[in-house]
């Protein structure tokens, strides 16, 4: 379960359907929706999500960065999951960049000054080391970090990591391509060109 409440569920799916996005079959309570135009769905989706503005970003350098790249595998572990670059190189084995920094997800306040403490992570106001996240769509975070076998939800974690590098400012567009050429789930919506140069409006 996603949290989400049946209002916004069916104000969402009344837009879709009107922009041809989701279309029905049946009728009342036997109606059934299918999603018809999926690169139009992640197209729009590109358009008005960016994790900068979404997400809550924390970011950190290393008190002691010997110590930390010694305990690099305990902090990915320590996660609620990994996130952008080190999620496309940690779970899906696709990595263009040599940056060293880590990113990751977590559930919130309480989590983040746990991790502070354990690896001696110093607060920055520009540039990291580590960068922790707490994600716009956490529900997809925790199922996928529950269900890591799960295809589906492999997938879907596929999708919020592509549209979290997208427009992510670090070399996030070109992470983002060498994903969406190597995950199923995205690549069979077509060509890579219809993605290439979409703005957030």
């Amino acid at each position: 379960s996603l949290a989400v409440g049946p209002f916004t569920v069916h104000r969402v799916i009344r837009t879709l359907e009107y922009d041809g996005i989701i279309r029905t079959k049946g009728i009342g309570t036997k109606k059934r929706f299918y999603l018809a135009e999926p690169k139009a769905l992640l197209i729009r989706w590109l358009r008005h999500y960016h994790i900068q503005r979404k997400g809550k970003l924390h970011r950190y350098g290393l008190s002691d960065p010997q110590k930390f790249s010694e305990k690099r595998e305990v902090f990915l572990s320590s996660l609620l999951m990994p996130a952008l670059h080190t999620a496309a190189q940690s779970i899906f084995h696709v990595g263009v960049t040599n940056l060293k920094s880590v990113e990751g997800y977590v559930s919130g306040v309480a989590s983040i000054e746990l991790l502070i403490k354990k690896f001696g992570l110093v607060e920055q106001e520009r540039g990291y080391e580590v960068l922790l996240v707490e994600p716009y769509y956490l529900g997809v975070v925790e199922q996928f970090s529950r269900s890591r076998e799960d295809l589906i939800w492999r997938s879907a974690f596929a999708v919020l990591t592509f549209l979290d590098l997208y427009h992510f400012p670090i070399r996030g567009r070109e992470q983002a391509e060498a994903l969406y050429r190597k995950i199923p789930a995205l690549n069979s919506l077509g060509s890579w060109d219809d993605f290439e140069s979409i703005e957030v409006t």
